[in-house]
């Protein structure tokens, strides 16, 4: 299931970059834009390590617990 989130949240990230080019402010925005557009880069930044984080470590380690757990079979 989490890997399902994963792929739509990926996907709204995705979306979100290509109708903000990439999150840049457009030319003569406002303090308020480009503070908008820097938190959406820190926000991408951080979901993207967090995503990672999960499918290359987390999710391998729990599938390895629960294979133990269970036993031989």
């Amino acid at each position: 299931m989490m890997i399902l989130e994963h792929g739509e949240a990926e996907t709204a990230l995705e979306q979100m970059r290509a109708a903000s080019n990439g999150f840049q402010a457009p030319g003569g925005a406002g303090p308020r834009v480009q503070e908008l557009c820097r938190a959406l880069q820190a926000f991408d930044a951080d979901l993207t390590r967090h995503v990672e984080l999960e499918d290359k470590i987390l999710f391998p380690r729990a599938v390895a617990m629960e294979k133990e757990a269970a036993g031989p079979g």
